[in-house]
């Protein structure tokens, strides 16, 4: 039986409904739909698929990206949607898809970054993929009940609140000089559209920042903004009550004063949250970060 690789882009509309339906299959939860709703399948996604009697068994969907690495912005990649059928394990499909992908120019000589699951990551060192360690970073924090400083919430299901992001995201300064990406509103809609998060646009400064949420734990997710700020200075209007901790998705280091950065704990990443790896490391020289969460696929 003949298995062909198939390459979905953007404009492959008649690939689409077969590529989310199996992902969604798969996963066992419906993300891509919503996320492609809302348009965010864009020039930057392609997925590539291996298909027998017209039926998708193996996935890889590979994203254009701009890495932040040391200071300087390259261009790179990453991949998600890594996915085989179940009845159609251990056969080397996924092998086939990496081999492929991986010679395919330019991505041959760019810095790939991949996110596994801790029962997969046994395979992508043996493509040249070395780990990298990833850290979550925790402060203390108090505040009183939401004050009034100017804020909107925006709403991802209106195409003006989407096209507010996605400028905001196209202008944004890195969120840190160490290692970070810059300019990923699509991966950041597809969170959006699939998670419990909120996007609260802060008049001053002008910025928009991702939180969420739960008791008296503020995650702060993402910012975009054209300047930098003291983002703790803005924990009552971003929360929806009493904060007592506030935890980061990137690496906040950069947008705390001096006397929160002491404050500031941090330790590795748990593994169950996906383990880092990278082709072409991220940095040449060691230090403590980590990609945006919201960059992630």
């Amino acid at each position: 039986m003949e298995t062909a690789l198939v390459e979905i882009g953007p404009r492959d509309h008649m690939l689409h409904d077969s590529y989310i339906a199996f992902i969604t299959r798969v996963a066992g939860e419906q993300t891509f739909q919503p996320w492609a709703d809302l348009g965010g399948w864009g020039d930057d996604y392609t997925a590539f698929a291996l298909v027998e009697n017209g039926e998708i068994i193996a996935t890889i969907g590979r994203m254009s990206m701009r890495f932040v690495i040391d200071g300087a912005i390259s261009a790179g990649y990453q991949l998600g949607a890594i996915a085989t059928r179940l009845d159609r394990r251990n056969e080397g499909h996924m092998r086939r898809l990496l081999e492929h992908i991986l010679a395919l120019p330019p991505l041959d000589n760019r810095t790939t970054l991949i996110f596994s699951v801790p029962n997969a990551a046994a395979i992508y060192p043996k493509f040249g993929f070395e780990r990298v360690t990833e850290w979550q970073f925790l402060l203390p924090a108090s505040s009183s009940s939401p004050n009034q400083r100017p804020a909107v919430l925006l709403d991802i299901s209106h195409a003006d609140d989407r096209s507010l992001l996605s400028d905001a995201c196209r202008e944004a300064i890195e969120l840190s000089e160490d290692f970070c990406a810059v300019d990923y509103y699509p991966i950041l809609l597809w969170h959006l559209s699939h998670r419990a998060l909120t996007a609260v646009r802060l008049i001053e400064p002008e910025a928009i920042v991702i939180v969420q949420q739960t008791g008296g734990s503020l995650h702060i997710c993402d910012i975009a903004t054209r300047s930098k700020f003291f983002i703790m200075d803005h924990v009552s209007t971003l929360a929806t009550g009493p904060v007592e901790t506030v935890s980061f998705g990137f690496n906040p280091q950069g947008w705390l004063s001096l006397e929160d950065i002491e404050k500031l704990e941090r330790f590795e990443t748990d593994e169950a949250a996906g383990i880092l790896f990278s082709l072409g490391r991220p940095s040449p020289r060691g230090r403590i970060g980590r990609l945006p969460e919201l960059a992630r696929i």
